[in-house]
C-alpha cells in the first residue's frame, strides 16, 4: 500500500534541519536512501529551466550546510523502469513553488508514520499536516503539491488547492490556520484549526461531541494536535464540515445518474 504525508507552513525548518529528518525518516522505515539531490536553475538556459542535480549524500549536505541549493529530495529507489520505493522531499518558493515537506513510502500500516512524526513535531515549527492512501508514489506526490489534478475523493475538488498556495498563484493558504484542505485519514492540526467555527461549536467541540475519531495532543514545540479518523467516517465527517464552508478542496457530489438504456 501507498502512504503520503504532506506537511505545510514549513517556512521555519531549514534545509539542513529538514535534510536531517528526511534521513531520520529513512531510518525509521528501515529503508537506505540509494539517490539524492537538489534542484537548481538550468545555466546555459532560461531562468524558467530546472535542472536535477544529483549528488552524494555527502555533496548534498555540503550544499544545502553552505546555502548552494535549498529545494532537495532524497529516494530510496526501486529497480530500474519502477517507481521509487520511498522519497522525502523539501521544498521552497525559490522555483514558483511553496513552503511544504512531502513524504511516500510503500508499507503496511501508517505506524512507522506516527513514530517519525511525533519527534518531528517535537523538534520543529511547522502550521499543518495531512497523511493518506493513494493510488502509487507518484499520484502521492502530486497530490501533497496539489498538482496534475490528483483527487483521492469523489467529494474533492482537484484543482481548489493548486489555487490556494502561496506559491506561483500567490494564494492565501488558509490551510495553514483558518480551513482545513479536507479530513484525511490523518491530520495534524494547531490552536487556529480547532477554534474553526462549525454552526455553534468550535471545530474542537464538534470532534468531541460527535465521536469525529480520536484527538492527541503532540508534545510539540507549538501546539499540534493528531487527529486520526477511520475511513468509515471520512465522507460524512467531510460532507458535513463542506457544507459549512471550512474546507478548501471540498465539493457537493452530484448524484449518479441511473443508466438510460431500455430493459
Amino acid at each position: 500500500m501507498t502512504f503520503g504525508f504532506a506537511i505545510y507552513g514549513t517556512q521555519e525548518i531549514t534545509p539542513s534541519s529538514a535534510l536531517n529528518e528526511g534521513i531520520r525518516f529513512f531510518e525509521t522505515i528501515k529503508s537506505d536512501i540509494n539517490a539524492q539531490g537538489y534542484y537548481a536553475f538550468r545555466r546555459d538556459r532560461s531562468q524558467e529551466d530546472i535542472d536535477f542535480i544529483e549528488k552524494s549524500l555527502d555533496e548534498l549536505k555540503y550544499a544545502l550546510d553552505k546555502g548552494e541549493a535549498k529545494d532537495f529530495r532524497i529516494y530510496h529507489e526501486g529497480l530500474k523502469g519502477t517507481p521509487w520505493e520511498a522519497a522525502f522531499g523539501y521544498s521552497t518558493k525559490t522555483f514558483g513553488g511553496f513552503f511544504h515537506i512531502n513524504i511516500q513510502y510503500n508499507g503496511d500500516s501508517l505506524e512507522d508514520l506516527f513514530l517519525f512524526l511525533e519527534r518531528f513535531f517535537e523538534n520543529n515549527a511547522a502550521s499543518y499536516a495531512i497523511g493518506y492512501k493513494c493510488a502509487d508514489v507518484y499520484d502521492a506526490y502530486h497530490y501533497a503539491i496539489g498538482e496534475n489534478m490528483v483527487k483521492l475523493f469523489p467529494w474533492e475538488n482537484a484543482m481548489a488547492f493548486n489555487k490556494e498556495v502561496d506559491g506561483r498563484f500567490q494564494g492565501q493558504a488558509r490551510f495553514n490556520s483558518t480551513k482545513l484542505r479536507l479530513v484525511y485519514p490523518v491530520n495534524v492540526i494547531n490552536p487556529s484549526h480547532l477554534d474553526i467555527m462549525i454552526g455553534e461549536s468550535t471545530l474542537c467541540e464538534a470532534i468531541q461531541k460527535n465521536e469525529w475519531g480520536i484527538l492527541k495532543k503532540i508534545n510539540s514545540v507549538n501546539e499540534k494536535w493528531f487527529w486520526i479518523v477511520q475511513d468509515n467516517q471520512l465522507e460524512s465527517i467531510n460532507n458535513e464540515l463542506g457544507m459549512h464552508g471550512v474546507l478548501i478542496s471540498w465539493k457537493k457530489c452530484s448524484p449518479r445518474r441511473g443508466s438510460n438504456r431500455l430493459p
